[in-house]
């Protein structure tokens, strides 16, 4: 055995590594930048864990949504771990200076990009020796970075105020395309890449459509007969999310919850300990839910709208058998469905009417910008994105205009930007909607997109290739072996909290 086995042992009780762990692990620990590509369930988040206990210093990891960050701690305390913190606004002020009070404390750090836009956090971090600084679900780079969180763009630049230290780069899935913008945007140099399959062969792939909102609810109660459980539903808004929670409940029988960002915190916290804990069977949710739960036996994934891109449909189905169980993802949609996402992705970024508002001409123009966003009423998705990119053109300095710029050359030059990013989306969720093409083998338009190789045959594959495959996901659970660590006691959420939070009070 290894030192390194000893190491995965000794700090986590795992007897082995998944397929692609170790080798991340070795590079980082080699100071090399690394990126990898590992599907859900593939155990991306050991992959700066271990490394953290093996360096000196700090490792910063970069996560995209608070309640992320907050169940990753979480987790971490409930296995002992004392060292790991999150900032982010769901801290109290009281509990924020006490994170930044004891950084010498804390090997691993959960912060959000806009936490890190902060001058005077970089400075407090720099302080510090970092010695690993990691991007989760880096995809988020890419598929958010250019619009609404261009605080992504600026992690570079954190980087180096931090020393320049090794970067680590994990998500489960993307394109070459994405690959290289991954490593473009962080400034990553030769580094080492590691990409596993994208296909789960464990999971059945299933798309119905429908002909319109009611035959869609027909069609979901009459799955809800057979299916497996648990299982998450994904619904394209929240008031979706609510409906067919209580549609589910009503008809069905089960025990469900609802799930979206409109769902106080505690409530949050609640449903989640609640699904980790067997005590729901279904969380009906918009795509807020899923990231970093880490609950490898769920069945069944449900999509009751068209996701816009391949790479966000295969990250919210992979959350599906991560113990190796058979599983099934089921994608029931109607035509109002395809359109409202397709309206919800052009809304992502500014049309040519608000970018002509907020240039000298367009409104009574104000020396600072921020005066010059409320008069536009921009709404704040747009205003901290324009507002990035005015920034990097030199038309904006510490929040104050410059007149002396070549404002339509400006201008033109953001109407591009936004056309070519526009252009890109639409071309995404239109290979998203050749899923619905009931001719063709729904994984073979997966293992196209990613340029994979053909897999073996599967028993089970798709609706397209076994049309009348009735799936039990049952059939294989408990069948198989893992590489965990044993499975804790089980318990009720409650006490799973009381333990959280007796943890918390000890540091």
């Amino acid at each position: 055995m290894s030192d390194l086995e000893n190491e995965l042992r000794r700090h986590f009780g795992y007897r082995s590594f998944r397929p692609y762990q170790k080798e991340v692990v070795e590079s980082v620990l080699a100071e090399s930048d690394t990126i990898a590509f590992l599907p859900t369930g593939m155990g991306k988040s050991l992959c700066y864990q271990l490394p953290a206990k093996l360096m000196t210093g700090l490792t910063i990891v970069v996560s995209p949504l608070v309640s992320l960050m907050e169940d990753q701690v979480i987790q971490l305390r409930s296995k002992g771990e004392k060292n790991a913190a999150h900032l982010s606004s769901l801290l109290s002020n009281e509990e924020r200076r006490f994170v930044l009070k004891h950084l010498n404390r804390w090997s691993l750090l959960f912060v959000s990009p806009e936490m890190l836009s902060q001058q005077w956090l970089v400075k407090k971090l720099a302080a510090r020796k970092v010695s690993l600084f990691v991007v989760d679900e880096a995809h988020c780079i890419s598929q958010w970075g250019h619009e609404f969180r261009t605080d992504y763009l600026r992690l570079a630049d954190v980087r180096k105020s931090l020393g320049q230290p090794v970067c680590l780069a994990l998500t489960a899935t993307a394109t070459q395309e994405v690959e290289e913008d991954i490593v473009s945007k962080m400034h990553m140099v030769r580094p080492e890449r590691f990409r596993a399959p994208v296909n789960r062969g464990n999971i059945f792939l299933q798309v119905h459509t429908c002909e319109n909102e009611y035959e869609k609810q027909r069609e979901f109660v009459k799955y809800l007969q057979g299916f497996a459980q648990p299982a998450i539903c994904y619904a394209g808004t929240r008031q979706d999310a609510e409906d067919y929670a209580h549609l589910a409940a009503k008809t069905g029988g089960l025990r469900t919850a609802y799930y979206h960002g409109g769902v106080s915190k505690e409530d949050r916290i609640m449903i989640q300990q609640q699904f980790l804990n067997d005590e729901l069977d279904m969380i009906c949710a918009t795509n807020a839910f899923g990231m970093g739960i880490d609950k490898s036996d769920i069945r069944t994934i449900i999509h009751l709208y068209l996701p816009q891109s391949v790479e966000q449909y295969l990250q919210e189905t992979g959350r599906a058998g991560r113990d190796g169980g058979q599983s099934a993802a089921k994608m029931i949609v109607a035509g109002d469905d395809v359109r409202l996402s397709l309206r919800m992705l052009q809304r992502d970024l500014p049309d040519s009417r608000i970018i002509a508002s907020i240039f000298p001409g367009g409104l009574y123009h104000r020396p600072f910008w921020n005066e010059t966003a409320e008069l536009a009423g921009l709404e704040d998705i747009y205003h901290r994105m324009l507002h990035f990119y005015l920034e990097q053109a030199g038309a904006l300095k510490e929040g104050k205009w410059d007149y002396t710029v070549q404002t339509e050359e400006i201008k033109e030059r953001l109407l591009e930007r936004f056309r070519r990013r526009r252009f890109e989306k639409e071309r995404q969720y239109k290979k998203m909607q050749e899923f619905l093409n009931k001719d063709t083998c729904i994984r073979a338009l997966i293992r196209d997109y990613f340029n994979e190789e053909p897999e073996s045959q599967l028993s089970l594959c798709c609706n397209v290739c076994h049309p009348n495959s009735q799936v039990d996901a049952k059939m294989n659970a408990g069948s198989f072996q893992t590489d965990s660590a044993p499975v804790n006691g089980s318990g009720s959420w409650r006490n799973m909290l009381q333990t959280i939070l007796r943890q918390s009070e000890e540091t």
